[in-house]
């Protein structure tokens, strides 16, 4: 009984950080979604003026499909999301400069960086696996239960009993398997918020190094977006675990560019 306790609060604890985390980026994101700079960019060019400034060979392209940042160090692609690409609001941009903070990573050898790539598709598989090898589980232990209770209640039968007990097995195997994959998908996500943190203090560092032309106001909207997107990422992926919806439908004021439209954030 005392595992099941202790996982059901380690995985609780777990979910109000992931809902903490996404909420606080998002509402900085919403914040500054309405707003660009004095002197018009998108995300893709303030991210190529970053990975420039970097003396960093990257190509910046779309990523095709929303909610697609990603940097191929080993194809040197910087591919984001069209509303990053194309967006000019502060919020688009600010994404955009972070995302360009993983190439200044792998351009200072940052050794943490290199897990970043590998957790992605261990990522994917355990935020779409999770929560089903929590309900085969239940599933079979609940069965498992009930057959051994109408045992004892009728009669005494091997079969039904090692049915029982084949289905217990089972229901804890999977329960196991499922305590295990959120452990890793857990440490791995403090991994990659300490490599996103890095990310974004490389990012915000290098602003001083590109002609944004903003105004104060401006640069300080840019850097609390690019100090957000870490925590973002890290909570829209525990929160997937339990399927909780991440594309939030927003209203956009009337004057925010039209490619900063609905679905911007997560």
């Amino acid at each position: 009984m005392w595992p099941y306790i202790i996982f059901l609060i380690a995985f609780g604890a777990a979910m109000l950080f992931g809902v903490w985390a996404k909420s606080r980026a998002r509402s900085i994101f919403q914040e500054f979604a309405s707003g660009g700079l004095k002197e018009p960019m998108t995300g893709a060019m303030a991210a190529d003026a970053i990975c420039r400034a970097g003396q960093a060979g990257v190509v910046v392209q779309s990523g095709g499909r929303y909610l697609s940042r990603h940097y191929d160090p080993n194809l040197r692609t910087l591919s984001l999301d069209p509303y990053t690409y194309e967006g000019r609001s502060i919020t688009s941009i600010g994404k955009g400069i972070y995302e360009a903070g993983h190439v200044l990573q792998q351009r200072h050898c940052y050794r943490w960086f290199r897990m970043r790539p590998g957790s992605v598709p261990f990522n994917n598989f355990g935020t779409r696996n999770f929560r089903w090898f929590c309900l085969y589980g239940v599933f079979l232990k609940v069965t498992s239960l009930r057959s051994g209770l109408l045992d004892e209640q009728l009669a005494e039968d091997k079969i039904s009993n090692g049915i029982a007990s084949v289905l217990g097995f089972l229901g804890d195997g999977a329960l196991a398997l499922a305590a295990l994959m959120f452990l890793a998908i857990l440490v791995s996500q403090l991994a990659a918020l300490r490599v996103g943190i890095d990310a974004s203090k490389r990012a915000a560092a290098a602003l001083g190094k590109i002609d944004l032309r903003a105004t104060q106001a401006e640069r300080e909207g840019l850097a609390k977006v690019i100090h957000s997107a870490p925590w973002a990422y890290v909570g829209v992926t525990l929160t997937a675990l339990v399927a909780m919806p991440n594309r939030q439908a927003m209203h956009i004021p009337v004057h925010a560019d039209a490619r900063d439209g609905l679905f911007l954030f997560y």
